[in-house]
């Protein structure tokens, strides 16, 4: 059974609930869309903690507008890879660049296995819980979660 398969609760689903049962349920059974933020922050979680796969799992579109012949023929041939913009693959390349750099981070990259599915059971609820954290250092208790976004300003109400 895949980690998606897996019936247990995940915080990016749960998180719904804050909204109603029934927002919940809604992303249970209808995943969201994947977009152009979605494959930016895949790429750049891939940079930092796998760049060994980025040529296997991107590819970059340098042909301008994404419509008509050209455009149809270049998805037909990479298809099952995520095709990026150029000026998303260039801030994915800087992005990650600042963090595989930054003095803080940088020792924990060293060694550690990306996105390693782990389960568990809340001891207080009793719900099945899991997991996938963006990188664990094997006999450590430390775990990194690399988020991407548009903006590091709070959210206004």
């Amino acid at each position: 059974m895949s980690y998606y398969d897996h019936p247990a609760a995940n915080w990016s689903t749960i998180k719904w609930l804050r909204e109603s049962a029934l927002a919940y349920k809604y992303r249970l059974d209808q995943p969201p869309a994947d977009t152009q933020a979605f494959a930016l922050g895949r790429a750049t979680h891939t940079l930092v903690f796998e760049p060994g796969l980025f040529d296997a799992e991107y590819v970059i579109w340098t042909g301008g507008t994404r419509r008509g012949k050209e455009w149809d023929a270049f998805r037909a041939d990479n298809e099952g890879r995520t095709i990026l913009r150029d000026e998303d693959a260039d801030l994915a390349v800087a992005m990650a660049d600042a963090v595989r750099r930054h003095p803080l981070v940088q020792p924990y990259l060293d060694e550690g296995v990306f996105e390693q599915p782990v389960f568990w059971t809340d001891a207080e609820t009793g719900i099945a819980c899991k997991g996938k954290p963006d990188w664990i250092i094997p006999g450590s208790k430390v775990l990194l979660d690399l988020k991407t976004c548009r903006s590091i300003n709070g959210r206004r109400s």
